[in-house]
C-alpha cells in the first residue's frame, strides 16, 4: 500500500514532463506502470484516474496491463477533453 501511495504521489510530482497525448511507461520503487495526461488549460483541478488491471494483466512488461479498456477509457478522456491524469500501474 505504501508502494502505491509513493507512486500516485511522484506521478502528481511529475505532471509537467509528461505527454498530452500518449502513455509514457515508468518505473517508480520496483512498479512499473503507464501514465497519460490529460490536464488542459483551465482553473479545474484534473481527477486521478487509476485502471486496476486483472489476472491477464500481470507482467514485468509494463505492457500486459495495457488493453482494449485502458485504450477505451483513453479514449474517452481525450474526446471529451477531461482534464484527467490517467495512471495504469502493473502488479
Amino acid at each position: 500500500m505504501k508502494k502505491m501511495l509513493n507512486l500516485l504521489i511522484a506521478s502528481l510530482l511529475c505532471i509537467g514532463a509528461l505527454s498530452a497525448q500518449n502513455f509514457m511507461p515508468k518505473v517508480h520503487n520496483g512498479i512499473r506502470y503507464q501514465v497519460m495526461e490529460n490536464i488542459g488549460d483551465g482553473d479545474v483541478e484534473p481527477a486521478l484516474v487509476v485502471y486496476l488491471h486483472g489476472g491477464s494483466g500481470r507482467g514485468e512488461d509494463n505492457r500486459t496491463q495495457m488493453n482494449q479498456t485502458v485504450a477505451d477509457i483513453a479514449k474517452y478522456i481525450r474526446k471529451n477533453s477531461v482534464p484527467a491524469l490517467f495512471l495504469v500501474p502493473q502488479c
